[in-house]
């Protein structure tokens, strides 16, 4: 017995599974084709970090052209007192001058007696100084700006350990440095 509609037609129950099986034939092609596409976009991400990562080195250094003193012939000329809110300001005004002001974390921890950050014993009269300091910027361009301000100061900065930290919108660097003065 052949089904048929009202007006004669033949019904054919076979449409609606070849509706099916096509839309699902599309879903596997899109599922395919999204799959083909973050690929290709995670290996064009990791294509630019590399290249990032790459020119944040060739960066660094073309900024590590300083000149370094040996430590006896800069010891007569540090300073024989130790004025936390002097270290301070300088560190304020290296935060103005590089537009880091505009940034919304800076802080600094100034810790006065500390160990020796070197490997060797350099004097019984050498005081250290530690001083923290973290800030969060927009452009990664103004540390290298921060470094270069923070070098220009009349002041003997070592820095101990620093940390650049980089997500989509911002970068948080992190410092320790020392400064010294004579007992």
């Amino acid at each position: 017995m052949t089904r048929t509609n009202a007006f004669g037609k033949k019904i054919n129950t076979m449409t609606p599974v070849y509706l099916l099986i096509i839309l699902l034939i599309l879903v596997g092609f899109a599922y395919l084709g999204l799959r083909a596409y973050t690929s290709y976009r995670i290996a064009q991400l990791q294509i630019e970090q590399s290249l990032i990562e790459e020119s944040i080195n060739e960066k660094l250094l073309l900024h590590q052209d300083s000149f370094y003193d040996h430590i006896d012939t800069i010891t007569p000329y540090l300073p024989d007192q130790y004025l936390e809110s002097q270290i301070y300001n300088e560190l304020v005004l290296v935060k103005n001058e590089t537009l880091i002001s505009l940034s919304s974390t800076y802080s600094i921890d100034i810790y006065d007696g500390q160990e020796n950050p070197f490997n060797e014993v350099i004097s019984n009269n050498l005081n250290y100084v530690r001083i923290e300091v973290e800030f969060t910027v927009t452009n990664h361009l103004n540390i290298f700006d921060y470094l270069d301000e923070l070098e220009a100061q009349n002041r003997i900065y070592y820095i101990d350990q620093s940390s650049v930290s980089f997500t989509t919108t911002q970068t948080t660097m992190s410092l320790t440095l020392y400064t010294f003065y004579m007992n």
